[in-house]
Order: C-alpha cells, then structure tokens, then sequence
C-alpha cells in the first residue's frame, strides 16, 4: 500500500468510527428518555401540600384598636421616652437633651426648656443617665385631649472618676393633644 491509499484507508475508519460513536449516542439517548422516570414528589408545588388551620380553643381574634386604646398607647410611650430624654444629661452635650425635646412639647413647655439653667461650666465631667422603668396614666380623656402620666425613672449620676450613684426618681407629666398629635405641656419631677 502506497501512502495515498493509507491515507485513503485511515479516513474511512475515522468516518466509520464517528459514524459508529454518534449511533451508540443516539441510541442511548433514545433509551434514556424513552425510560420510564421514577415519580419523585415536586417540593416547590402547593399540590399535596399539609395546609395550616388554625383551630386553636385559646386562639382569639384581637379586636382592632379604639381611639381612647390608642391615645393610651401613644401616651405612654411619648411620656416614657421624654421622661428618659428629659432627665438625661451631662457636661459634655450642653443642653442638646433639651434642645431635642422641644417638638415634643407645646408653646408652653419650649418657653420652660429655654429658661432651664444648666450650669456646664464645670471642670470635670458630671452626668446623669435617665431610663423610664414604668409609666402610670393618672388620667386621660381622649375628648377634652388632656391626660397625666406619672412616670417612674431610675437616674444613674456618673463623675469624672467613674464613679456611679443610683437612685430613682418620679416624674409627673401633663399632655395635651394638638390635632392628631400628643405634646407634653407641663413637667413636675416629684
């Protein structure tokens, strides 16, 4: 065999071996997906899927919030975090505690914040930390917009040595609401 004629033979093997390889491919192809697939369960389908029935007998449906509910929450909550604010402070913010309180109140009580005398001039660092542990509403008439809250704090006063002093303190507060708004009007620490 001269070299054209093995070059001729080695082509026809290389096509018939191709030609063999794509047939056992397809041929296994076809036997695959012609195979019968096990049924295995689609997690992600709400088919067959446990459904939630909430049939509790302590189950209750909570009744939507009436308006005198939700001024007893707001009113709380307004007086417990300006209560904590109010009576917080130290030599280092300068009156900012106050400052912030002011939307918080009425015409009345930024008047009395501004006049509040706070002597910063210290050489040492002096501050309290004020934390609202309960809140007590002594009355609240959601008509007239007027209630009072008596709110007990614990005060913690902290020295430039780090030294602490713990003691607890009450604070009276007197809310009025302005349209949709509770502001705080009068504070009397007890």
């Amino acid at each position: 065999m001269d070299k054209n004629q093995w070059l001729a033979f080695l082509k026809r093997k290389f096509v018939w071996i191709t030609l063999l390889v794509i047939l056992v491919l397809v041929i296994l192809w076809l036997i695959f997906s012609l195979w019968p697939k096990s049924a295995e369960p689609n997690i992600y389908t709400t088919e067959d899927q446990p459904i939630f029935k909430a049939e509790s007998p302590n189950l209750q449906v909570m009744p939507i919030l009436t308006l005198a509910a939700k001024d007893e929450n707001t009113v709380q909550t307004l007086s417990r975090n300006f209560a904590a604010r109010f009576g917080s402070w130290s030599t280092d913010n300068q009156g900012k505690n106050l400052q912030q309180l002011k939307s918080l109140g009425t015409k009345k009580l930024q008047a009395y914040l501004d006049n509040i005398k706070i002597n910063y001039q210290t050489s040492e660092f002096y501050g309290v930390e004020a934390k609202s542990l309960s809140s007590e509403i002594n009355s609240l008439d959601s008509e007239l917009g007027t209630a009072q809250v008596l709110v007990n704090t614990q005060k913690i006063e902290v020295n430039n040595k780090g030294e602490e002093h713990v003691y607890y303190q009450k604070v009276l507060l007197d809310l009025v609401k302005s349209g949709d708004n509770w502001l705080v009007d009068v504070v009397k620490w007890q």
